[in-house]
């Protein structure tokens, strides 16, 4: 009688493992970690706006903005510049607008789930460079004053940061992975198109741990101006109900296994 209780166990076990497998495949959810991605609320709403202090920006206008795709960027002290159209853009992107050197940061908090099997970082992204030089990354990061040499330092630079990490800290310890550096189309006109970045971030980041996305630029030889839109942080986790089966069949199953042993019949 046990011989036959526990070969119907272990069936049983293999046809639950078996079935939970094959769920697995098609019951789980992809949930999204980011508020207000698209910014078609209007507003910076889930989002924390960061900026190096410049004493000569006296009205503090040297920021991100929320703009539409295609118009002008905002005007600060009567310079805008043009921008590309972007027709999966919806009616509101963010963007930085600047007269004086600095620094700006967009910045979200998010946590992974702990049972994340996928995780994946999209987003659409232009970075006009209105002086023509290109991108010039100073070790300094994004410090407009260079450590107070005021070398050259203009780039735009899209981070994961460990969570507590500083709004513009580039120190190796803060940044987890390093995902975007420079300015597009260097050398060249402007209006930049926007481009898709895509980052699969499932080896890169820790199931149940807390991280910051970072959107950054630093300029201190013209504006720059760094678009960002329709950003997505999709995390892929098995159903509960999928879990909970596997998980109670592999109890069950250990539970018959254990008074077999016990027993020690065969």
């Amino acid at each position: 009688m046990c011989i036959l209780q526990n070969r119907r166990s272990f069936y049983r076990l293999g046809v639950a493992f078996a079935l939970c497998v094959g769920l697995g495949s098609s019951s789980s959810r992809a949930d999204q970690l980011l508020t207000n991605g698209n910014f078609e609320t209007g507003s910076f709403t889930g989002w924390l706006l960061a900026n190096q202090t410049n004493p000569t920006d006296i009205h503090g206008a040297d920021h991100f903005y929320i703009s539409t795709p295609g118009s002008l960027t905002p005007a600060v002290d009567g310079f805008s510049f043009d921008t590309a159209a972007n027709p999966a853009g919806g009616s509101f992107y963010a963007v930085t607008a600047s007269d004086n050197p600095g620094a700006h940061a967009l910045l979200q908090d998010f946590t992974v789930p702990s049972a994340t099997t996928d995780l994946t970082l999209s987003f659409q992204m232009f970075v006009n460079d209105q002086s023509g030089i290109g991108s010039v990354v100073d070790p300094s990061g994004l410090d407009y004053t260079t450590g107070g040499t005021f070398d050259s330092n203009q780039h735009a630079r899209v981070d994961i940061l460990r969570a507590g990490a500083g709004d513009l800290s580039t120190a190796a310890a803060d940044v987890v992975s390093s995902l975007s550096l420079g300015v597009d189309n260097p050398g060249g006109a402007t209006p930049n198109p926007y481009l898709n970045y895509s980052f699969d971030l499932a080896s890169v980041l820790t199931p149940g741990q807390s991280y910051r996305l970072r959107f950054a630029e630093v300029d201190n030889l013209s504006s720059l101006n760094q678009g960002v839109d329709n950003v997505s942080l999709t995390a892929v986790t098995p159903e509960p109900g999928v879990l909970a089966l596997l998980w109670g069949t592999a109890i069950s199953g250990g539970i018959c296994l254990r008074r077999h042993r016990r027993t020690g019949r065969k």
